[in-house]
């Protein structure tokens, strides 16, 4: 569809780029679009954070259970 858009719009002799720098609905139009992706990343880092989480807990309790099982494995030495 944008690619059809495109073509259209350079057979008509008009250059995107300068619409993009003079045209103010279109101006508007790619804020309203950054603004949405800003969004999307924002709610895209906060899931990968809190998925983190959720794994890193699970992580930390088995480092501590494997360090629990190595200190009851391991014979005592007794330094005198």
């Amino acid at each position: 569809m944008l690619a059809g858009a495109r073509s259209h719009l350079s057979k008509s002799g008009e250059r995107e780029l300068y619409l993009l720098q003079t045209d103010e609905a279109i101006q508007d139009f790619f804020q309203q679009r950054q603004a949405v992706l800003t969004e999307m990343n924002k709610e895209i880092l906060a899931a990968v954070e809190l998925v983190q989480a959720k794994y890193q807990q699970i992580l930390d309790e088995m480092d501590q259970d494997y360090a629990t099982y190595l200190t009851l494995i391991t014979p005592s030495r007794d330094i005198s």
